[in-house]
């Protein structure tokens, strides 16, 4: 399993994920990350980049264009190594599993060799060191690439994942949360192109300073229209792109009833924070 370490010259990070090959959503962040506040603040991704939407090609093409740093997601993992699935972990015969044979054939077809073996040489894992302090940059988490961490898993079991960490930046939920513990936190910044099944329309992403260990969460509002329509006339992923309109996922499947009690209503704009 490759892994990269990374010495970090500034205090800051910005963190994405999920991008999902929702292109309207991914351009609406770029321009919102061209402010000069966030020159020289460098951009990890934590994986998924190509899934359920309709450009997974031009959303691989834009993370290499604007050079953000990028892991290795359980996506990336099977078209890089031609799997017959997406690796999602999902439950078999699942709705989640199910809807998987509409986008990830189609993903497979849709990207360039070029890009393919692009995928292949991205790293599993990244430790970013700043200072005397170390946070591992991981997909679903340390143990396993396809692991579901939501808020309702068991704070004993997330802080177990950290051991020696001063934080763990992880993907692949899709459900922008932070916990933090003493002297460590576990973060997700949500996903670019899909809402967190809150009844909303909007992507999210984080910036962390590592300074302060402080966390912040950002939404944002872009064109969903334009990505529902392109996926419309094409007649793909129906079940999927009808969540850009209304917020919510096809299948709830991952969650326990702590999840889908607090997803009863818009995430605040901070995010979940839990201590």
């Amino acid at each position: 399993m490759k892994k990269i370490s990374i010495n970090l010259k500034t205090n800051k990070i910005i963190v994405i994920g999920g991008i999902y090959s929702n292109i309207e959503s991914f351009k609406k962040f770029l321009t919102l990350i061209k402010k000069t506040k966030f020159k020289n603040i460098p951009i990890i991704n934590t994986g998924d980049i190509f899934a359920y939407f309709s450009e997974p090609n031009k959303a691989i093409e834009l993370v290499k264009k604007h050079k953000i740093v990028s892991i290795m997601g359980n996506c990336e993992e099977s078209i890089a190594f031609n799997s017959d699935d997406c690796g999602c972990g999902f439950k078999k015969d699942s709705t989640c599993d199910l809807l998987t044979s509409q986008w990830y054939p189609y993903s497979k077809k849709n990207i360039s060799i070029q890009n393919k073996k692009w995928l292949k040489k991205l790293p599993y894992e990244i430790i970013l060191k700043y200072k005397s302090k170390k946070y591992l940059v991981c997909h679903g988490s340390p143990r396993k690439i396809n692991e579901f961490i939501l808020p309702s898993t068991s704070k004993t079991l997330i802080k177990s994942l950290i051991k020696n960490f001063n934080g763990i930046i992880a993907g692949h939920s899709g459900i922008p949360f932070t916990r933090y513990f003493k002297k460590s936190f576990w973060h997700n910044s949500g996903a670019i192109g899909l809402p967190p099944h809150d009844g909303t329309n909007r992507g999210w992403y984080s910036i962390i300073d590592l300074e302060k260990d402080l966390i912040e969460h950002k939404s944002f509002s872009y064109n969903y229209l334009r990505t529902f329509n392109k996926m419309m006339k094409i007649n793909l992923n129906v079940h999927y792109t009808k969540t850009l309109k209304s917020g919510y996922w096809p299948s709830t499947d991952i969650f326990k009833k702590y999840d889908l009690d607090i997803l009863n209503s818009a995430i605040p704009r901070q995010g979940f924070i839990f201590r």
